[in-house]
């Protein structure tokens, strides 16, 4: 069962940070896992390679939905030979960028590069990345993707959308996320003004993805708080207390009823004695009748009590009464 609850604990808190940080918006390709291919792009997400730069030749075809467009934001960029070589610039390690699809007769070349560089955006829906290193060293590059309507009218595509202030139009999903996916020169994805998209005040800092994870997690933890609740509680003590709690009163009834008589007094006992004898002349006396019955009567001697022993039971000891008067006129 505490396994249970502990693998509980984790999908909830996982899901709460997947939330948080958007991760179902974001898409990462590995360029050297898709050479010659096409890729599908999504909302927006990472080009990423990392590997050595010796003879390098890698192209891939990065496909938009139609009427869409893409925008490549350069966030590292190091394929560059060793600075104590004779090559400077792009001229044997080089990322070359096309707009349309690589080897078609329409494909046009854009440009080259090897470090950070200005954003790029494509004229059509799909673009290609060839890579090409000649000079052997290390490399890697992390390249921001992000797909968009262009509407220079004004009005967006009908849909879920956030309409830049450079009249792009993007998943309203990646607004307040901390990432300008406008452009580097656009930031009303992340604005706080009301014209634009309304983030949180900067000391808050908290995004809808953050709060909508922080929401999931909290109730994660009170379900798994609750549960853990009834099964160490009322599953474990509800069992055990009640054990212990009939033991110790069966106890306390057994020495109660063993010492009643012993803790009675011993001169209280004794009243008792005196008050069962004077009950039983009384009672004698009230059952005589005619002329004898107005005699003076004398009180008849009676056996002393007997000693009463601690812890024994008392019992009343019937008396005799002697009638002396009807035994003198006799005679």
């Amino acid at each position: 069962m505490e396994r249970r609850v502990l693998l509980l604990t984790v999908v909830m808190l996982g899901t709460g940070v997947m939330a948080a940080h958007g991760g179902g918006n974001y898409q990462t390709v590995h360029l050297q896992d898709h050479c010659g291919d096409s890729v599908t792009l999504g909302k927006t997400g990472h080009i990423k390679w990392e590997g050595p730069t010796d003879g390098a030749d890698c192209f891939v075809i990065l496909c938009a939905e139609p009427e869409q467009k893409i925008v490549l934001q350069f966030l590292t960029m190091d394929i560059l030979p060793p600075s104590n070589t004779s090559f400077k610039g792009c001229t044997t390690n080089r990322l070359a960028l096309y707009n349309g699809n690589y080897g078609d007769f329409f494909a046009s070349y854009d440009r080259k590069v090897c470090t950070k560089s200005r954003d790029f955006i494509s004229a059509k829906s799909n673009i290609s990345l060839h890579l090409r290193t000649n000079f052997s060293g290390h490399g890697n590059f992390d390249i921001m993707f992000t797909t968009y309507y262009f509407s220079p009218e004004g009005h967006c595509p009908a849909g879920n959308f956030f309409k830049c202030s450079n009249d792009r139009c993007i998943d309203k999903g990646l607004t307040c996320d901390g990432v300008y996916n406008c452009g580097s020169d656009d930031r009303s994805d992340e604005s706080i003004f009301r014209n634009e998209a309304r983030c949180p005040e900067p000391g808050i800092n908290l995004t809808f993805a953050e709060i909508m994870g922080i929401a999931i997690g909290s109730f994660g933890l009170l379900a798994v708080g609750g549960l853990c609740c009834y099964v160490f509680i009322f599953k474990g003590c509800g069992q055990t207390r009640p054990s212990r709690f009939n033991r110790r009163s069966r106890r306390r009834h057994d020495r109660a009823s063993q010492g009643d008589i012993a803790m009675t007094p011993l001169t209280s006992l004794q009243e008792v004695r005196h008050k069962e004898v004077r009950s039983s002349a009384h009672t004698v006396s009230s059952h005589r009748s005619g002329p004898a019955a107005s005699a003076p009567e004398k009180k008849s001697p009676t056996m002393p009590p007997k000693p009463i022993v601690m812890g024994a039971v008392s019992k009343s000891i019937p008396l005799e009464i002697v009638d002396i008067s009807e035994s003198t006129s006799k005679r």
